[in-house]
């Protein structure tokens, strides 16, 4: 049988197809078209490929150049000018305005973050405060705008709800605080009657914000509730008093009536809330302060009262003089008012004539450090102390000065200042280092056991010396010293310790005196050592110029000396000059009696000789007053020694 290949089927038939004719189900041309058809639309299908991987180019170029630190404006003008042609076509070019436009929102956002402080949600709106910062959008392209919205309107969102969050809990706040001060003026007296009553008074009906005619409460029960904690809160944070701390006790413990559902609401004080228990908590610790400080008040109170008492004591009378006896004994009565038998006999005692005195000074420094180092826990106790260890009652004025100090610095935690302030306590130490070394080891190569007592009395000296130096600057200035100021202070009273201890070289130099009188001394003996060049030199001229006149003086007092009568003597002691032994007594003796007179208005003392030495300038007396002798300059120098020693 014939068979032949099927074109559809791809089979080949038998006879029972044989001689039958059919169309063909496909041709040539159809395959053609089918084959360009299926070429088209894969050439689409890579051409999308192509403009979506464009699409994502174009995204990663422009979050790379925002990364960069670009700003979107600065993105934008380099597309413009051709430097990113990646970034243009119409197959990308809408894709870049809307990433251009969330990157401009991304920017936005932290600006306004930035700026956030400023924004003030009592006077202003979130709207109207991003308006400031946000971009022109009439010439931007719809997609640049779509980019930004899509990111900003978010942001905005978010924004919105926390800024309503927020104005509501300032609208609460503020209405908490308005019914505080409407409770807090309420007398204490009226508490009882009227708190509750004015309470409840608060919560007045209101409109309705959801339209309905049910009114609605100015307070909800929360807010209610903390209107009085609000109250006492503020009560407790404000107290100095016992009686502020009674009124929170009171209002916190007041009955606050029935409730709605009939039960008895109880107090403040029984609500078991965090809210009530930080209150008493804050309550506890505020009464218990408030007692101390009353207390410590009253004890301080006291001890001003005494030191008045004392003051009065010790201040003379109109005409300078001390207080008689009868007088201290009406002061003595003023303290009887303390109920205090210990202070009356105290200050008995202090005014006993009879009671020993100590006037070493080196007890009295310690005393003073003792009053600033908190010794005493009273003025009374600190005045008894005083009679204890002998302490003059002229000291009574620089302890008064340490125990107002004490009490300061007691009142603000602190220190003494020479303790607290580092350019006293680095510079004490090397003073003190200083006068230690100032004594040398002993015979045996042992420490100089006077040097450690030496330093004790030294570092006493020196914390009273920047205590009244600190007192003084500060009434004089109305301000306390600079670091500056300090530093000079301690390295001048240094110096003047050190080189106290290294002249005298004992533990208690009766030298070391205040530093403030060491200077005034020292300043007025500069002055008087002036005085006294200047005056001497003036009168040293004007014996230069009566020179002649002074001589002539001598010459005829000379004339007038009794000539040397020999004797019997002359001839038998032959190895003894009796007259060369009479002639040089004779003049000396001459001198001695007539250089006073020559040097007329001049003291002939150390000081003189001292003068003579260091100027070398009375040649011009000298010189014809020795000529007129018959002796040399020496001469006359060694006997004007003689005699500044006898004036000495």
């Amino acid at each position: 049988m014939a068979k032949y290949k099927s074109r559809v089927k791809n089979k080949y038939m038998g006879s029972g197809f044989e001689g039958y004719v059919a169309s063909a189900r496909t041709t040539e041309g159809l395959e053609l078209a089918k084959a360009l058809q299926n070429s088209g639309e894969r050439g689409m299908r890579i051409a999308n490929v192509l403009t979506d991987r464009k699409k994502d180019e174009a995204v990663d170029k422009i979050q790379t150049l925002y990364s960069s630190g670009k700003s979107m404006e600065a993105i934008q003008t380099e597309i413009l000018a051709g430097k990113h042609p990646d970034l243009t076509g119409k197959y990308v070019e809408k894709t870049t305005q809307f990433h251009l436009g969330k990157v401009k929102a991304a920017e936005t956002i932290t600006n306004i973050t930035n700026n956030i402080n400023e924004y003030d949600f009592e006077n202003n709106t979130l709207n109207s405060f991003y308006e400031k910062y946000l971009p022109d959008f009439k010439e931007s392209d719809t997609s640049y705008t779509a980019g930004f919205a899509s990111i900003f309107n978010e942001y905005r969102a978010e924004e919105a709800v926390k800024d309503a969050a927020t104005r509501s809990k300032h609208a609460s706040k503020i209405k908490i605080e308005e019914g505080r001060v409407q409770l807090s003026i309420i007398p204490d007296e009226n508490l009882e009657t009227d708190y509750i009553k004015k309470w409840n008074a608060l919560n007045i009906d209101v409109p309705n914000t959801d339209g309905s005619d049910k009114p609605n409460k100015l307070y909800t029960n929360a807010e209610l509730q903390k209107v009085i904690i609000a109250d006492v809160t503020s009560i407790i944070k404000s107290a100095t008093t016992m009686e502020e701390i009674e009124r929170a006790e009171t209002i916190l413990n007041l009955d606050m009536g029935i409730g709605k559902n009939g039960q008895n609401i109880g107090t403040l004080s029984d609500r078991k809330s965090e809210e009530v228990d930080t209150v008493k908590a804050l309550l506890a610790t505020k009464k218990r302060a408030v007692l101390q400080n009353t207390r410590a008040d009253e004890v301080y109170q006291k001890n001003k009262g005494v030191e008045a008492v004392w003051a009065e004591a010790f201040a003379p009378n109109e005409d300078g003089s001390p207080k008689n006896k009868i007088q201290l004994q009406e002061i003595q009565d003023k303290l009887k008012q303390f109920n205090d038998p210990q202070l009356v006999a105290t200050f008995a005692d202090f005014f006993n004539k009879n009671r020993t005195v100590n006037n070493d000074p080196v007890i009295t420094d310690q005393f003073m450090i003792d009053i600033v180092s908190g010794e005493f826990e009273n003025y009374d106790e600190m005045i008894t102390e005083m009679l204890a260890r002998g302490i003059p009652e002229s000291a009574l004025g620089t302890a008064n000065i340490r125990w107002n100090q004490y009490s300061k610095a007691k009142e603000t935690g602190s220190a003494p200042i020479y303790l607290s302030d580092a350019t006293y306590t680095g510079s004490m130490s090397k003073i003190l280092k200083g006068v230690e070394e100032s004594f040398k080891p002993d015979a045996s190569g042992l420490p100089n056991p006077n040097a450690k007592f030496a330093s004790f009395n030294a570092d006493n000296f020196i914390k009273n010396e920047i205590l009244n130096w600190e007192a003084d600057f500060e009434q004089t200035n109305g301000r306390k010293p600079k670091p500056e100021e300090r530093r000079k202070m301690i390295t001048e009273l240094g110096k003047y310790v050190i080189e106290t201890y290294r002249s005298d070289n004992v533990a208690d130099p009766k030298s070391l005196i205040p530093f403030e009188e060491a200077k005034e001394n020292k300043k007025k003996e500069k002055e008087a050592e002036e005085k006294y060049k200047t005056d001497t030199q003036t009168n040293i001229s004007n014996i230069e110029s009566n020179i002649e006149s002074i001589v002539s003086q001598i010459n005829t007092s000379k004339s007038e000396l009794p000539a040397y009568e020999s004797s019997v003597l002359d001839t038998v002691n032959v190895f003894k000059d009796e007259e060369a032994e009479f002639n040089t007594k004779q003049i000396k003796d001459f001198a001695t009696s007539i250089l006073p007179t020559v040097f007329e208005g001049v003291e002939i003392n150390q000081d003189f000789i001292d003068y003579i030495f260091e100027n070398q300038n009375i040649d011009g007396i000298l010189t014809p007053v020795s000529q007129s002798l018959g002796v040399t300059n020496e001469y006359l120098l060694e006997i004007l020694k003689q005699i500044a020693v006898q004036n000495n």
